[in-house]
């Protein structure tokens, strides 16, 4: 999937130039960036294994095991790499110092397994 959207990324890139007279440098800045764009789209709805995911607080989705594993558990959490030995999963507006919360470690059976990037924003002026 990732070198036909290379190849797609490369040839519309091409089409554009010639449209637009862009020099041969412009056109690898161009297609660097499409290519970028591209694959940032066809991973947005991806679950991703939890080793992968970012550990520098970035907000992200993530999906833990229930209890017995028959089901998951899925919101929008953060790595914190400063707390608990070599950091934490925390859920989102959760954090190290808040008197009822803890880590998910400490309050769920299970630490997370997957993870994904939280959807792009409505553009602005949009109605539900």
């Amino acid at each position: 999937m990732t070198d036909d959207i290379a190849k797609t990324a490369a040839t519309q890139t091409q089409v554009l130039a010639l449209e637009l007279g862009l020099t041969e440098s412009a056109q690898k800045e161009i297609i660097q960036k499409h290519l970028v764009a591209m694959l940032a789209m066809e991973r947005r709805d991806k679950w991703e294994r939890i080793e992968t995911a970012p550990k520098d607080r970035t907000p992200v989705i993530i999906a833990v095991p229930t209890k017995d594993r028959d089901d998951y558990i899925v919101g929008e959490a953060y790595f914190d790499p400063e707390h608990y030995g070599d950091g934490d999963w925390w859920w989102a507006g959760n954090s190290h110092g808040d008197y009822h919360d803890g880590p998910i470690s400490d309050i769920n059976y299970h630490g997370p397994t997957h993870w994904q990037h939280l959807p792009t924003a409505p553009e602005g002026g949009e109605q539900p």
